[in-house]
């Protein structure tokens, strides 16, 4: 903890007027934008359909932050009702939204609801991402304000899955941990993305705008490497089912050179060797969003992900681009009060041993893990801040000076 202080202590003390000669164009350019993400997140509809947001690694709270703030504005209710997501079965469109629009639930029921829908609606054992829960939480209480005809709708959009019907591993390999399930996702919630959208606008839906959130992978319009293997993402689907009608927003995150996992990440360096970050944190700026094509990277190489096509460009890959909070103010957040009670570790340790690989430890220390991990928030700073803020910081003048 020591080292962390120290080394925060030296990065956020050296002055903010000393400028790198090679930021200077990002910091020029930057010096123009004054768009907040939230708006110009709002913007996008009036010139699109759909907009895709890029999520970045699933248990980082700040960007959910964002979302709530852009679904709580009277701007984006008028004119979209329907959000799609990654996370969650299909099949739990129903209850997702039965939930949703329920009238006067406690702040206590309301809790217990999202929890219930958190335990059992993802092929994961559990999902124990916090920021899921924050999202459901939100959308209730924002809700609750509004006329039914303004209310918003959470669509989930991944493989279907129902726990009680998985019983062995071999129902695991089945339904869920396939070559075929796995690399097919991608396709799955395209088809359920687009399914949906024609199913409402053939019932009348009058706002026809729409607001999907995919972690990074899947929001891309090129074909991308997982674990050795290609896939054409949700992205490049629904710009193909609906031409000149989409638009993702790429959101500032790392460079990710090479995706083993989409769960164990490493270390990831910043984009463009830290100069990028350094020209935003020069301005003290950290809420903007812009149009990709505008701007002095939208010919840079694009590497937040592993693509297949080589030397594609930012501005190919992504329409917008939002930067919302510095990498040091990134909030990591698993578990969730209460998702992990008596009743439910038995079922969640059940599903383990079917999921995973048989565990070396005893009973009771799986349910000790289930409950530190996941049964309560658990919030933390990104593992390598140190390293990632390191490459950021020698674009300062100052910290170059013999």
């Amino acid at each position: 903890m020591k080292k962390y202080l120290f080394l925060f202590a030296i990065c956020f003390s050296l002055s903010l007027n000393a400028q790198h000669p090679e930021i200077k164009t990002y910091v020029d350019f930057l010096k123009t934008q004054n768009t907040s993400a939230k708006d110009y997140l709002i913007s996008l509809f009036d010139q699109y359909d759909i907009v895709i947001f890029s999520e970045r690694i699933h248990l980082e709270l700040t960007q959910y932050e964002l979302l709530h703030d852009v679904f709580s504005d009277p701007r984006f209710q008028q004119k979209s009702g329907h959000i799609f997501m990654e996370m969650g079965g299909s099949n739990f469109d129903k209850p997702i939204n039965e939930y949703l629009h329920a009238d006067n639930l406690s702040e206590d029921e309301s809790r217990k609801r999202a929890i219930d829908i958190q335990r059992n609606s993802t092929w994961y054992p559990v999902w124990q991402r916090y920021n899921y829960h924050h999202l459901l939480t939100g959308l209730y209480k924002i809700n609750s304000g509004l006329r039914k005809d303004k209310k918003l709708s959470l669509h989930p959009t991944d493989i279907a899955v129902d726990w009680s019907k998985i019983l062995t591993k071999e129902d695991v390999v089945k339904n869920i941990r396939n070559k075929e399930s796995m690399m097919g996702r991608d396709s799955v919630m395209a088809v359920n993305i687009t399914a949906k959208i024609k199913e409402l606008e053939a019932k009348g839906e009058k706002r026809q705008k729409y607001f999907v959130i995919l972690n990074s992978a899947h929001a891309m319009k090129h074909d991308y490497n997982l674990m050795g293997f290609q896939v054409k993402p949700v992205g490049a689907y629904l710009s193909e089912n609906f031409p000149g009608k989409v638009a993702n927003v790429l959101l500032n995150s790392e460079a990710i050179g090479n995706l083993s996992s989409t769960t164990n990440l490493g270390f990831f360096p910043p984009i463009l060797n830290g100069k990028w970050d350094a020209a935003f944190h020069h301005l003290g700026k950290d809420d903007l969003g812009f149009d990709l094509d505008k701007s002095p990277i939208a010919d840079s190489l694009f590497q937040n992900m592993p693509l297949v096509e080589k030397g594609v460009t930012n501005r190919q890959a992504y329409t917008g681009y939002v930067y919302y909070r510095h990498y040091p103010n990134f909030v990591n957040v698993n578990g969730v009060d209460g998702l992990i009670d008596e009743e439910f570790k038995i079922e969640l340790a059940r599903r383990s041993a079917i999921f995973y690989k048989p565990p070396t430890i005893s009973k009771e220390e799986l349910y000790a893990n289930f409950y530190n991990n996941f049964g309560r928030k658990n919030s933390t700073v990104p593992e390598f801040v140190v390293e990632y803020w390191q490459k950021v910081m020698q674009w300062n003048e100052k910290s170059n000076e013999k």
